[in-house]
């Protein structure tokens, strides 16, 4: 092999990434700020919505929880349109202790 010559490089293929879940379902957008009780247990959670579903059992919105910072579903008919003070109260207490926890772990 001469020398400075170097082989030329393998163009790279650029593969579509499909998105998915639905652009819209029921109103609802990827990227919407949700209050909702979620799957399984019920629980009140919040936040933004990343995946929109719809399946035979019904439709679906996966979201990150703030609350817990995992992903979560949620029915569509669990989503919470207008929360009151209290459910934003709630969820804003859940955060804040969680924080608060992880504060006081850190320090031992």
């Amino acid at each position: 092999m001469p020398i400075g010559r170097e082989m030329p490089r393998k163009k790279k293929v650029k593969i579509e990434k499909r998105k998915a879940g639905l652009e819209e379902l029921g109103g609802y957008k990827p990227g919407d700020f949700i209050y909702c009780l979620r799957i399984p247990d019920e629980s009140l959670s919040r936040g933004n919505i990343t995946y929109l579903f719809k399946t035979e059992e019904g439709e679906f919105a996966e979201f990150i929880d703030e609350i817990t910072g995992q992903f979560r579903a949620a029915f569509l008919r669990d989503i919470i349109e207008k929360p009151t003070r209290s459910q934003i109260n709630s969820a804003n207490n859940k955060i804040a202790s969680k924080i608060k926890r992880s504060q006081e772990k850190n320090k031992k």
